[in-house]
């Protein structure tokens, strides 16, 4: 267990330095010796991450990533790992996902801001509105024809990155196909009105 000391609370609850009344620290833990009396306030600090080789992290994020299917951000990760009882920072994730990314090992998916497992090269990516799975996939001849599009057009293309969205056959046979779908809001319209999602 750590403590860490916060402030010493004197036996008249004044501060000695400027005579205003100390802050109090309470509900935090202290030692048993010391509840009644003016003392020290602790506090248990959570544990701290550990340094990790890069080979390592990237072997225990690959693990967290169950189905390829399924979308996790950096903070879902951060507390996938926090579950095991060895907590990682969100700065070492987010290192690890570039690196990842760069070996193609994983892709990141622009419009949730999060990422998934991709074996396999990824030209298209289809997302579905209703529960956010993803389904990957080789499109090459989609690619030529972007390419081909903007270079007709005199531009010159960095990344292509294609996202669309509709509902997976999972959702469509469990809300049915007569179902309506979902509903959002389209803040640009001028009444803010609602725009089905297909």
């Amino acid at each position: 267990m750590v403590y860490h000391i916060l402030q010493e609370i004197p036996d008249d609850g004044r501060d000695r330095a400027s005579g205003r009344p100390a802050p109090q620290a309470i509900g935090w833990p202290r030692p048993p010796d010391q509840a009644d009396r003016g003392c020290l306030a602790v506090a248990r600090l959570p544990r701290r991450p550990s340094r990790r080789a890069a080979g390592e992290l990237d072997d225990l994020l690959l693990a967290q990533f169950d189905t390829p299917d399924e979308p996790l951000s950096a903070y879902d990760l951060c507390e996938r790992v926090g579950r095991t009882g060895d907590p990682v920072a969100p700065a070492q994730v987010y290192r690890t996902l570039g690196r990842l990314a760069e070996r193609g090992a994983i892709h990141r998916i622009e419009s949730l801001s999060a990422y998934a497992r991709s074996p396999d090269p990824v030209d298209i990516i289809a997302i579905c509105s209703s529960c956010h799975r993803v389904l990957m996939q080789e499109a090459p001849e989609l690619l030529a024809l972007v390419a081909g599009t903007a270079a007709a057009k005199g531009f010159e293309l960095r990344q292509i990155v294609v996202e669309v969205f509709g509902r997976c056959a999972r959702c469509r046979q469990a809300h049915g196909a007569g179902c309506p779908p979902r509903q959002e809001r389209d803040p640009g319209a001028p009444d803010g009105g609602d725009l089905p999602v297909p």
